[in-house]
């Protein structure tokens, strides 16, 4: 005679089920986590060239500072001379690069603030999150000239 089982003999089909889709879940979930890093760590890798780069072009101005306005303002149109080599480099660097640099005199002062604006297209991104952007915004002494000596020689 055959003896009734006693207790459980295998898995049913429902539990099988269940665990897969257990498993496919936390699968997703790891995939979107490393997919997540290595753009993170994409868009790390940007912001340090851009910030390299925006660090090379403030260096160069303030080595020039008599020259400021003349030879540095750049709205990303036409690349002043002095900063052709940083443009191309800045290029290089980061992809679909656009740069621009303003000068702006602080009112009443011999100081005159800077802003270096770089932004770029971070490649693989969704849903119009696509730009990225560095900006510095500093001060830097314009060696003596303030508003009324300016307004005298550029009235």
């Amino acid at each position: 005679m055959t003896k009734a089982l006693s207790g459980q003999g295998g898995m049913s089909l429902i539990e099988v089920l269940v665990a897969m889709a257990l498993f496919t879940i936390c699968g997703l979930g790891m995939i979107y986590m490393q997919t997540h890093a290595l753009f993170s760590s994409s868009d790390t890798s940007f912001r340090t060239k851009a910030s390299r780069s925006a660090n090379a072009a403030l260096a160069q101005i303030l080595a020039d500072v008599p020259n400021l306005r003349k030879d540095y303002a750049y709205s990303g149109a036409t690349v002043p001379a002095k900063l052709e080599a940083w443009d191309k480099e800045l290029k290089k660097n980061l992809p679909a690069a656009e740069a621009s640099i303003a000068f702006k005199p602080v009112s009443g002062t011999q100081f005159a603030s800077v802003k270096i604006s770089i932004k770029w297209h971070r490649p693989g991104s969704f849903l119009g999150a696509g730009k990225g952007e560095y900006v510095v915004d500093t001060v830097v002494a314009n060696f003596g000239e303030t508003d009324d000596e300016r307004d005298r020689v550029n009235p």
